[in-house]
């Protein structure tokens, strides 16, 4: 958006018009997304999984850069199951024991791993 717009948000019935740099429209994003705007994400970036977590965040996949990283997402723990399994995400990512794979669906719908 540029200098002198006016962002128009529709919920149900009523629409209202912001400002995009005013404090009402920062409050506005953040009540419609609480999750990616506040961490200064692009929802664009975001796909989501649930499990075993929330999102993975391809974090500036939407900009004409490279993508700057990887971000998995997850909500607060609820638990002690859910925790553990976040704990062990965590130990994987901390420990590098993970691989990239490239899978290919051919036409046969065959799957080519590359």
């Amino acid at each position: 958006m540029k200098g002198n717009e006016v962002l128009i948000i529709s919920v149900g019935w009523d629409e209202v018009a912001f400002e995009p740099t005013s404090p009402s429209f920062i409050k506005a994003i953040r009540k419609i997304d609480p999750v990616f705007t506040p961490r200064k994400l692009n929802p664009d970036d975001a796909k989501v999984i649930f499990h075993p977590i929330d999102y993975i965040v391809f974090n500036g996949m939407k900009a004409p850069e490279p993508i700057k990283n990887i971000i998995l997402l997850d909500r607060q723990a609820i638990g002690t199951d859910h925790r553990a399994l976040q704990k062990s995400i965590e130990k994987v990512v901390e420990h590098e024991n993970y691989e990239w794979q490239t899978l290919r669906v051919q036409e046969d719908g065959k799957i080519k791993v590359e």
